[in-house]
């Protein structure tokens, strides 16, 4: 699982607020995905927005604290 791999080295190598930026980028760009193309499945796109977006969101609520 090479790719699960290159998602997390990706969410390390940015700080919490671009992981949030990037996973709502993506999760923006999978929901216009689905719009335009709904015979295709993306749900690459919708794991790597996923694991960015909610591993900056933990992150971001626990310095809240």
């Amino acid at each position: 699982m090479a790719w699960i791999d290159r998602i997390k080295a990706a969410s390390e190598r940015f700080t919490a607020r671009q992981r949030c930026i990037v996973g709502g980028i993506f999760l923006v760009a999978w929901c216009v995905g689905i719009g335009v193309f709904p015979g295709v499945d993306l749900v690459f796109l919708y794991v790597a927005a996923m694991l960015m977006f909610f591993s900056a969101l933990t992150v971001r609520i626990n310095k809240r604290r």
